[in-house]
């Protein structure tokens, strides 16, 4: 017999169950508040929209590449999968830095270059 899923993606991976231990022990769990997040993504419109409801509680973004500023759909939807407010495990981080991917490629490649992350 198929095992069955929960619409709630967080109940399925055990979130939840976590979330209702960490109360009934008395733990209380870690912020990702101080977390720095880097995104990278390829082509030319790399950046997410930081302006979209799930993500308009960053507080500090950072577009290192300074290629574009044009958003990406793409990049929007993995970066509401990775903190976004309500649909992440990480929904308080605060800082994202941004970055074409050929231009984080050449940062790690010429690492001498003083970069942010």
């Amino acid at each position: 017999m198929p095992s069955l899923v929960s619409a709630d993606w967080r109940a399925d991976i055990g979130w939840n169950d976590l979330k209702d231990w960490a109360a009934a022990n008395g733990k209380t769990l870690p912020s990702t508040s101080s977390v720095i997040v880097g995104q990278t993504e390829a082509g030319t419109n790399y950046i997410a929209d930081y302006t979209s409801s799930q993500l308009d509680h960053i507080t500090t973004f950072q577009n290192v590449s300074d290629t574009s500023s044009t958003t990406s759909d793409h990049a929007t939807r993995v970066a509401n999968y990775i903190f976004g407010s309500t649909s992440s495990l990480s929904p308080d981080v605060g800082a994202v830095y941004g970055y074409s991917a050929d231009d984080f490629f050449n940062k790690i490649r010429n690492s001498n270059t003083s970069w942010p992350m």
